[in-house]
């Protein structure tokens, strides 16, 4: 798990995706341990040990994920439908375990649904509708999705495109290790379930919301990857003595080099890079231009650390109205790029209006995503700076 592209992508992140894969990895955790326990007692007047630590384990791991993203409400329905199966299996302790159960689900959806309602009594509009970004359901996308959450290939994150790959097969060789291990614990239908139901939950939540709200984006999934390893481990360890620290050896070397060229890709737009660039070319009473008001933000914030005045920098919704005004100015820079996975104009779209202008006098491209025209009036061009040492480097 620690080597797969997408899991590293969002560890260092500064955001819930992990944290929340976390809690439910610690909250399945104690369902295991709950379901491998059924011979004793679960009483929680005298609980034997290790026992209460396992529903604690379940109750603050799902009680974390619920609140710390929204996203992870399947775990609950797929954590009861787990109970359900070990339930069935429990004989003459199954009056004990219900009553656990029931317990711990009321002190999950006490500390959770008061802050759900709040959250909706205070929506302005559908919640949902903020989804609507989101690319539409194709093959290609579908795929792009699979490859980059079960498959150990790392993706663009704005555009979800699969980037190359060193280890062709590396990550179907983690499915069919998933594949037995799901296999081994068929003697145990209790624990397959229990994993399974896991496993499931979040594809088969996104394909049933995704015919009325397209949201199937890797991140989604994120949680659901843990419970996938855990099956592949199992896997692996059902191999034959013999051939494990061979395999072992083959998934750590297979999985670092196939790791390895994440770090040389261009992840993230190269804001950062366009925000030297300008620093050091724009001079006072120039105009900068952005495509929208998500590009003026980002490009703002990294330009503080530049010396970049916010001031010059502009958003422009109506181009055909505004290359009149900017033709009265001395230089305009035009800076099309995208700031996150919206709809917007394609580059071409957008800066074929501000030929109206003229012939740019200089394109600087900044990665893939983020393009910096200059436009200037006619004998004044002039040769800009490389503008910082920062010109380089992964984001």
């Amino acid at each position: 798990m620690a080597l797969s592209p997408l899991e590293v992508q969002f560890g260092q992140e500064a955001r819930s995706y992990a944290l929340v894969s976390c809690f439910v990895l610690l909250a399945l955790w104690g369902l295991v341990r709950i379901a491998k326990q059924l011979s004793i007692s679960v009483s929680p007047s005298s609980p034997p040990k290790g026992q209460l630590g396992s529903w604690a384990a379940y109750t603050i791991g799902t009680i974390g994920a619920l609140n710390v993203l929204l996203v992870s409400a399947p775990w609950l329905v797929a954590s009861n439908l787990a109970m359900a199966a070990i339930v069935r299996r429990s004989g003459p302790k199954r009056t004990e375990l219900i009553r656990n159960w029931t317990l711990t689900q009321a002190i999950i959806l006490l500390t959770w649904l008061p802050g759900l309602v709040a959250i909706y009594l205070a929506a302005h509009e559908d919640p949902l509708r903020s989804f609507r970004w989101l690319p539409p359901i194709t093959f290609e996308h579908v795929w792009s999705v699979i490859s980059a959450v079960y498959l150990f290939r790392a993706s663009d994150i704005i555009t979800f495109e699969l980037l190359p790959t060193f280890v062709p097969g590396f990550g179907a060789a983690v499915v069919a290790l998933a594949v037995l291990g799901a296999w081994r614990l068929k003697a145990n239908p209790t624990l397959l379930s229990v994993i399974g139901f896991a496993v499931i939950a979040m594809p088969i939540t996104i394909l049933v919301v995704s015919t009325f709200y397209a949201i199937l984006v890797p991140r989604y999934l994120i949680w659901s990857t843990g419970p996938f390893f855990v099956l592949a481990g199992i896997g692996a360890a059902a191999l034959p003595r013999r051939l494990f620290p061979l395999a072992a050896t083959a998934l750590a070397i297979g999985g670092m080099v196939n790791l390895a060229p994440y770090y040389r890709y261009e992840t993230k737009p190269r804001w950062d890079l366009a925000a030297a660039y300008l620093a050091a070319n724009v001079q006072p009473g120039e105009s900068v231009v952005t495509n929208d008001h998500m590009t003026q933000y980002v490009l703002g914030a990294y330009g503080d650390r530049y010396h970049l005045d916010r001031k010059i920098l502009n958003t422009v919704s109506n181009t055909s109205d505004a290359v009149t005004q900017y033709a009265q100015e001395e230089c305009v820079w035009v800076v099309y790029g995208r700031t996150g996975q919206g709809i917007i104009d394609t580059e071409e779209t957008y800066l074929q209006k501000w030929f109206a202008l003229g012939a740019p006098a200089s394109k600087t491209r900044f990665g893939q995503h983020v393009v910096v025209l200059r436009f200037e009036p006619t004998g004044r061009a002039r040769a800009p700076q490389t503008g910082t040492n920062n010109l380089s480097g992964k984001n």
